[in-house]
């Protein structure tokens, strides 16, 4: 996965939006869920990486990641991914994005998986640091998007009437 993970950090410069979004919705950490890289997934994370948000059908990254421990061959490949994931827990708990069992249903997922790996002595490192100017963040650290577009500074609040609109 460290292949993965150089790739990302070329790709992943300053500037990069690391909530960039597919046709479908899906942020790279969702991607890193859906594969299980979990250093990719710390490095995103570390760039302002939001795991809360939803794809253009509703999907969690909780559930992208449950699903595929779920239809995995080699399930214990997600384990230190499934550890990681369950610091954000909380507050899916709190949000359950829809359906509550199903937010449940995933969370179990993930500790049946960590347990399992526990039980057979797979160990989990701590997440790294992967800059010097970027400093990995969870969630409640992160600066929470304000409501409405004043949030956005790239954008200008129309004003009214045609004339505000360039020619």
């Amino acid at each position: 996965m460290m292949k993965n993970l150089d790739l990302v950090r070329i790709l992943c410069r300053s500037e990069t939006d690391a909530n960039i979004r597919t046709q479908d919705g899906y942020t790279p950490y969702m991607l890193c869920c859906s594969n299980g890289c979990y250093e990719c997934a710390d490095f995103i994370i570390s760039r302002g990486g939001d795991p809360y948000l939803l794809s253009n059908n509703r999907q969690t990254c909780l559930s992208i990641l449950a699903t595929a421990i779920r239809q995995s061959t080699s399930p214990l490949e997600y384990a230190v991914f499934a550890s990681r994931m369950l610091e954000y827990v909380d507050q899916y708990r709190l949000d359950f994005f829809g359906d509550i069992n199903s937010t449940n249903s995933d969370i179990a997922t993930l500790n049946d998986l960590v347990e399992k790996a526990k039980q057979e002595g797979m160990e989990f490192p701590a997440v790294q640091e992967t800059s010097n100017d970027y400093q990995a963040s969870a969630y409640p650290q992160q600066q929470q998007p304000q409501q409405g577009y004043e949030s956005y500074p790239q954008q200008q609040q129309p004003q009214q009437g045609y004339e505000s609109y360039p020619q």
